[in-house]
């Protein structure tokens, strides 16, 4: 018999015993309806990561579900990478350390029509150890070698929480937190129907809308919770850092998340969490890949810059633009795509997070640690000119609508926690 626990956050693991384990079945079993294979079971491996991020919008493999996950940007389904006893039809022997990751897909008629659904309804990770996990420790990130827990519970510096007064604009802290804990990392619904999943970081499509929600989370952890009784501003820390030790894997794993941030707001998102853990516990590594002067691979940061010469040169700039902090769509490898328009492709899907991250690295006393100014110019030339003025749009023209448009509590908290003082024009 196999001896099985869980970490800190609820994510079990099994320690292995002498020669392994062999799995006959897991519930539910991966099946195949109507040529869709559902509820698919992964090993994390994160040599997908240097496959699945080409130059292009080229397929990404995996084993989740066949759905393929949308009409484009496909994460192509790959039965090689299910592994799951039922859709191979042979057991699962499992002898060395390793993470499994299970999918529970929606049935078809549970799935919008539209390519802002997603095809599955969770994913589900559990450990496979050689050894007895440490009390109190987090579970270890995916796909890191050894599997071996990074942090404990007391690693985490839960006096940075700042405690701040929870405006009225809020979302229920325990309905955030109930999303936040799993590594599907919120599964918020996104054009690739995919989930910003760190395990291979496979949603690297419209990963704004998660991005959007990991900073809902952060911001409600750095406000007084007292009022849904002790401990869950805690809970949400640990969630954080979980998920950004798994963004640190993936990262070291060759993840570059700005390759193709000449398609838009795409890959925007995935530095905070990285940032908040390594603020959260002082971790050296976390804070140095987190530095956009040592690791230049955020394209958050790839995308915001000062307007120079040379964009009033090539581009539609005018020299009274010059050192104005700006968002370009990819400042290198695609020109044409680079426009002072305020109402440019994806600009508003940048407004979607960038607002709330911005305030949470100002709360937890990261805005040096981040070390890229021009985002905080930039939200902050934005910030003040659209929807904080009271309206979705401004005279500048700042589309903030729709499906992209920031929360109510973004503009609260960043209105009350980022200093104002910076302004454009001068």
């Amino acid at each position: 018999m196999s001896q099985v626990g869980r970490y800190v956050g609820g994510f079990p693991f099994v320690i292995l015993p002498e020669g392994g384990v062999r799995i006959t079945a897991v519930d539910p079993p991966s099946v195949e309806v109507e040529e869709r294979q559902m509820h698919g079971l992964e090993v994390v491996d994160l040599t997908l990561i240097s496959e699945g991020l080409p130059t292009n919008m080229g397929p990404i493999r995996q084993g989740a579900d066949g759905r393929d996950c949308a009409p484009y940007l496909d994460i192509a389904y790959d039965p090689a990478l299910n592994v799951d006893p039922g859709a191979t039809g042979d057991p699962l022997d499992i002898t060395e350390p390793c993470c499994l990751v299970k999918t529970v897909s929606r049935n078809e008629d549970e799935i919008s029509t539209t390519a802002s659904d997603t095809a599955t309804l969770f994913r589900a990770p559990v450990f496979l150890i050689d050894h007895t996990p440490e009390t109190d420790s987090l579970p270890p990130p995916l796909g890191s070698a050894p599997l071996v827990s990074r942090f404990v519970k007391t690693d985490i510096d839960f006096d940075l929480l700042p405690a701040v007064t929870l405006p009225g604009s809020a979302p229920s802290a325990a309905d955030v937190l109930a999303r936040f804990r799993w590594l599907r990392q919120m599964q918020m619904p996104n054009r690739s129907g995919g989930e910003w999943y760190t395990s291979y970081m496979a949603e690297r499509h419209y990963a704004s809308h998660s991005a959007a929600e990991f900073a809902t989370a952060c911001l409600l952890m750095c406000c007084d919770l007292s009022d849904y009784g002790s401990g869950l501003d805690e809970m949400l820390a640990i969630y954080a850092v979980i998920h950004g030790q798994n963004v640190l894997e993936a990262a070291k794993a060759g993840a570059d998340f700005s390759w193709n941030s000449g398609l838009g707001g795409i890959l925007a998102g995935h530095k905070l969490p990285l940032l908040v853990a390594g603020l959260l516990t002082g971790d050296e590594e976390m804070l140095e890949w987190a530095d956009s002067q040592q690791h230049d691979i955020w394209a958050e940061d790839r995308q915001t810059l000062y307007v120079t010469q040379g964009h009033v040169d090539n581009y539609d700039y005018e020299p009274g633009d010059l050192g104005m902090p700006e968002w370009m769509q990819n400042p290198v490898k695609y020109p044409p795509a680079n426009t002072r328009n305020p109402s440019a492709v994806y600009r508003n899907i940048f407004f979607v997070h960038c607002f709330g991250a911005a305030a949470v690295a100002h709360l937890l006393g990261g805005v040096n640690a981040w070390n890229h100014p021009p985002f905080f110019d930039y939200c902050e030339r934005t910030a003040r000119r659209t929807f904080f003025n009271g309206s979705g749009t401004t005279a500048y023209g700042f589309v903030t609508t729709g499906g992209f448009q920031p929360s109510l509590f973004h503009r609260d908290m960043y209105t009350a926690h980022v200093p104002s003082g910076w302004d454009w024009p001068p």
